[in-house]
Order: structure tokens, then sequence, then C-alpha cells
């Protein structure tokens, strides 16, 4: 080959392995840098997540892999801090996306909104995110009216179909001492006539602070900063006829009289436990509750004893005809199994002190109340509308919710 025609040769190679690729890096690296690719980054999150984003650097260390830098979520009309993110990585696989958070604060009075975020906006429409992702961290710190919780090894799995969607979240906490993880999932169902949203909560043994509940069931609240939950509970909301679902669970460290409060026209305070073998609800009524009702160390009003003995049947210590109505009567344990659903209400107490029936006894081991005859039992669910509410206004709330809430007399349900 003739010397000239090797050299064209060469500087074709030279420029077309040499120069091309460092341009084309350098031009890389330029349109990537200036601000207006930030801000584009910048706005298809905005418009993915539906909040407000400002980002600190957007970098490609290698194709298929991006990094942002000082990540923050607002809400675009209070400017309110939903979360802020230190480093995030993403990973870009044929199979899926993979998002690995560095440190990060989150928001809880957040939390809803970032679940209508994914609900809403992913799993609803599966189209806007067809790859399955997977978003991962180490810590993230839950911040909160009551104080900051530690997430420990938060991952959330995404996987879209045309059938469905599922998102799953799993997560420890270790500083509350839990001995396995919490699970959530929530599946959108698309291919039926009305689509619909399934939840499951799993805690595996541990407990769970109820205030972690809160941004979702408001009412949580009224349990006490320190209620927890343990156990599982899975069921359907989002649907024309309300929410159904059932669980077996433990509600632990109620407080009775923050709980109560001016719902109850009668005094009654102490440590409590609810334990439910099995509770069960249809169109967002309860149809079936079985468990165990346990009040420690507490007091309660003459008022309501008088009332539980009229309404519930329950029978009092022989030595006391009545008790007045505002005297404040000191307990020691209120222990109650107890079996609500359309046949009535069910209540059985414990044996003690040579009875087998004792619902409540004093310090002193006195028995206070004892459990109704069998003959009455059992009771019209009304009953409890009436110790609420001697009066039967359904203008009152708590009655109204009572009355919307408790099983129907002879409803039938499906097994």
């Amino acid at each position: 080959m003739h010397v000239t025609n090797r050299r064209l040769i060469c500087r074709i190679a030279f420029l077309a392995l040499c120069v091309l690729p460092t341009l084309l890096v350098i031009g890389r690296i330029v349109a990537y840098s200036i601000p207006g690719y930030r801000s584009s980054v910048q706005s298809q999150l905005a418009a993915m997540l539906g909040v407000g984003v400002s980002l600190g650097e957007v970098s490609h260390p290698r194709p298929g892999f991006v990094m942002l830098t000082n990540l923050r979520l607002f809400d675009p009309e209070t400017d309110g801090i939903l979360a802020t993110v230190q480093d995030l990585k993403v990973a870009l696989r044929s199979d899926r996306t993979v998002v690995r958070l560095g440190d990060a604060t989150c928001q809880g009075r957040y939390l809803k909104k970032f679940y209508q975020t994914l609900h809403d906006g992913i799993l609803c429409a599966p189209g806007n995110l067809a790859v399955p992702f997977q978003l991962n961290s180490r810590k993230i710190i839950l911040r909160q009216e009551t104080g900051e919780l530690t997430l420990n090894n938060l991952q959330i799995d995404y996987v879209p179909s045309s059938e469905r969607s599922e998102a799953t979240c799993t997560f420890h906490a270790a500083d509350l001492g839990m001995s396995g993880p919490i699970v959530i999932r929530i599946t959108r169902h698309h291919r039926v006539p009305t689509p619909m949203t399934a939840f499951t909560l799993q805690t595996h043994n541990s407990r769970l602070p109820c205030s972690g509940l809160a941004p979702f069931l408001p009412f949580v609240k009224g349990y006490g900063p320190d209620c927890t939950f343990n156990g599982a509970v899975w069921g359907v909301a989002h649907t024309d006829l309300g929410w159904q679902g059932e669980g077996a669970f433990e509600l632990s460290s109620v407080n009775l009289e923050r709980l109560l409060g001016d719902r109850l026209s009668h005094h009654w305070s102490g440590d409590c436990t609810v334990q439910c073998e099995r509770v069960r609800a249809e169109s967002g009524r309860l149809t079936e509750l079985r468990g165990t009702l346990v009040v420690r160390d507490g007091s309660v009003s003459g008022s309501l004893l008088q009332a539980a003995c009229q309404e519930l049947r329950v029978r009092h210590n022989a030595s006391h005809d009545t008790y007045p109505a505002d005297e404040l009567i000191e307990f020691r344990e209120l222990a109650v199994d107890l079996q609500l659903d359309q046949a009535g209400l069910e209540l059985r107490g414990r044996r003690w002190d040579g009875y087998e029936d004792v619902l409540m006894y004093d310090d002193a081991g006195g028995i206070i109340l004892r459990e109704p005859d069998p003959l009455d039992q059992p009771l019209p669910t009304i009953t409890l509308v009436r110790i609420v509410d001697p009066s039967m206004n359904i203008l009152r709330p708590a009655t109204a919710n009572l009355l919307r809430f408790l099983p129907i007399p002879g409803q039938v349900t499906n097994e």
C-alpha cells in the first residue's frame, strides 16, 4: 500500500477512535454540567413525584449510572421540606432500576403524601413507571412530633404488570429493639370491573409504634404516645363499598383516659391492652371481633359501673348495692374475654378468688364486677351505644360513629 494511503487511514482511525470519542465525552460532560440539564432532571422528578424538587449536582460516572447529590423534596405550596437525601445513586439495569439512598431524613407528617404519590401516580398508573424498581437505604431518620425514629435496611420493591402493580416495603427499627422486619405490601388490581387496592401489614412479632401510623390513621393519636401494634392486618381499600379487611393483633399501652376523653360521659382510666384473635370488617362496618380486653391500675366512675350493671347486665359485688355516680373507684385489673358479631355481645370473666367469672377486682383482692348471667347473653350491640350516650342522640359524633361501625343484628357474613 502506498505511504499516502497508509497515512490517510491512520489519520481517519485517529479521528474516529481517539478524537471523536474524546469530543463526545467532553460534550457529554459539558451537557450534564450546564444548569439547563439539572433543571430538566428536577422537572422530570417533580412531575413523577408530584412534589417540588431541588438538586445539588447531577453526574453520570459511567453509562447506565446516575448520581444525584443534595436532593430536597418540598411542598410547592408551603415550601415545607418533606425529605432530604445527601446522595442518591441510580443504576439502570436491563430488568429493573435500582436506587440507593445515602443519609436521608423524612418528615413523618408527610408520609401520607408520599403514599398518595406512590398509589395515585405509580400503582394506579403503571404506564408512568413500567419498569420494576428497587429502592434501598441503610438508614432513614423519620422525624415525628413524638421524636425521631430510625428505620434500618429499608427496601421498597415495585413490580408492575397489566393485571396488577405491587409495592412491598420492608424495614427494621433497631432502636426499638425490633427482632423481625416490618412488611407493608400494597397491591393495585387493574383488570377487574372496579380497580381496587389491597394492603397487608405484618410486624413479625415486632412492636410498631402507633405514632408511625398516625399520618395514615389520625385517630391512633388518641391511643397515647406509648401505644404499640404487633400482629397482622390485611384488607381492601379504595372501593365503592368502602374498606374491608381482617386481622389478628395486639395493641399495648393504650391510654384509656386520653382515648375516651369527652367521647364518654363517664370516667375510665388505666393502661389498656387489646388482644384481637380475629377482627373482621366489611363495607366499613365491624362484622366480627373476638379477643381480650385487659386494663390495669386504673380508676372508673361509679356512673360507668351503674351503666354497666344496667345495660351490660354485669353483676357487682354483693357488699356494694350501688356506687355513687360521682365516686371514682380504683381497681387493680379488669380482664374480659369478649365476642362481638351480628348475634350480639358476649362477655366472659376470669378465675379469681374461687370464682370463675370475675371481670374486675381491686388492690385488696375484692371483687368489683362479675360477668353477666349466661341467660342474659348474648347482649344486644345497642347496649354499647347506650353506655356511651344514654340519650341515643345520633347527632353526637361518637354515637353516630358507633351506630355506623357496630354489627347489624341478624347480619349474615360471608365466610
